[in-house]
């Protein structure tokens, strides 16, 4: 699951999109002789450590609030300022996070509310004593920094502050791949998260969804790069009975089945429980020079009946054809039965995509009716040919 939007801050802020906000790092120039393997490695460190890694946030039961973009600077885990507001943006979950930046002088001001109880935050890009308003101050290990007019905070930044001023509790799983988030309130008043029994899964009959015979692609140039999301230490979604990362996969898996049973050329990002970068799921899909890219998701929702799929394009490059991707697979799953929306949002899934990309989040797996009818195969296969007929159908 993916959430992200735009928009921030004060009249001094310079706005940015998640996409133009990559940390830069540099290497000085007129290295002695000497040095200069010293010099490559540190040069190679830099760009490992500047690598990019999805970090998903979930509730204490499971269910999905978001994700960011989790980018290390100066060897500690940094994520971007505007996408925490994005995702902690009081909907989707009990914590509400706002800011301001005011980049000349670099002052930030935060604004935390969950379950009624609200706080101030104030802090300065450097500096990493956080002052906390009615509270003792609180010390991270590496500051704020801002990058290109944005401002990136240490992940810390969440874990230790949040307790300190609303009483949430947000805590970082040893994989560094899952921020939990967790109310902190009495016993009385705790969410009950007692688990229970999976729904029945639907029969063939109840399915509303109807088969597609499988056709040849439109396009002669059509490659198309399947991303099954998550994958190994990541579970993203994991609820009645179903878990994102493997359901991803089985997706994907016959998605290509489809495609391949009339020559289409559809190849996967990880074929296993694997885990994987964004970065390096776009590079895959470069390396195998494919026309078009298609991350698979699942989605959640504190909201038991949303249900329904999401179509995303970011529209950050080739614009006009990543729209007409999103309409073919939108008139593909249409035709089947299957009933969603089209966005346009810069996901982090879909950033630095060469070829037009679309996010598929197929259903809410929160949906106690929607998860019963993907706990029967039938279903997947039935989206799965309903996917490659949208694919089939395109062209840039």
């Amino acid at each position: 699951m993916q959430k992200t939007a735009t928009a921030t801050t004060t009249t001094t802020t310079t706005t940015r999109r998640a996409s133009d906000r990559s940390p830069r790092h540099s290497t000085g120039s007129g290295v002695p002789t000497g040095l200069i393997r010293v010099g490559t490695l540190l040069f190679l460190l830099a760009a490992v450590g500047a690598r990019g890694e999805v970090l998903s946030v979930t509730t204490s039961s499971g269910v999905a609030i978001g994700q960011l973009d989790k980018q290390y600077i100066d060897g500690g885990a940094y994520v971007a300022a505007e996408d925490v507001r994005a995702v902690f943006d009081g909907v989707n979950g009990h914590v509400e996070f706002r800011y301001r930046y005011t980049p000349a002088v670099g002052k930030i001001t935060v604004q935390l509310r969950a379950d009624g109880a609200r706080a101030t935050a104030r802090c300065r890009v450097g500096d990493a004593e956080v002052e906390i308003a009615g509270s003792d101050p609180v010390t991270l290990s590496q500051p704020p920094v801002d990058r290109d007019g944005a401002v990136w905070l240490p992940l810390e930044f969440l874990i230790l502050v949040a307790p300190a001023t609303v009483q949430a509790s947000m805590q970082l799983d040893m994989g560094g791949t899952r921020l939990t988030v967790r109310p902190s309130v009495g016993d009385e008043e705790a969410p009950d998260e007692t688990p229970r029994e999976p729904p029945q899964a639907a029969t063939d009959a109840e399915l509303p969804y109807k088969s597609t015979p499988a056709r040849r692609s439109a396009w002669s140039q059509l490659r198309v790069m399947v991303d099954a999301g998550h994958g190994g230490s990541d579970e993203g979604v994991s609820l009645n009975g179903l878990t994102e990362k493997t359901l991803a996969l089985e997706l994907a898996r016959e998605v290509a089945r489809v495609a391949r049973s009339v020559g289409g050329l559809v190849a996967l990002t990880r074929d296993a429980d694997a885990s994987m970068t964004a970065a390096e799921r776009i590079g895959r899909a470069e390396g195998r020079r494919s026309t078009v890219y298609l991350a698979l998701h699942f989605n959640s929702s504190l909201s038991p009946a949303r249900s329904g799929y999401r179509l995303v394009v970011s529209g950050a490059t080739d614009g006009l054809a990543a729209e007409r991707l999103s309409d073919a697979l939108h008139a593909g799953l249409g035709e089947a039965g299957l009933v969603g929306e089209q966005a346009v949002l810069p996901l982090v899934t879909l950033r630095g995509a060469a070829m037009p990309a679309a996010h598929l989040e197929m259903a809410y797996l929160s949906s106690p009716e929607e998860a019963r009818l993907w706990l029967n195969p039938t279903t997947r296969r039935r989206a799965a040919e309903a996917i490659w007929a949208g694919l089939s159908a395109y062209r840039p």
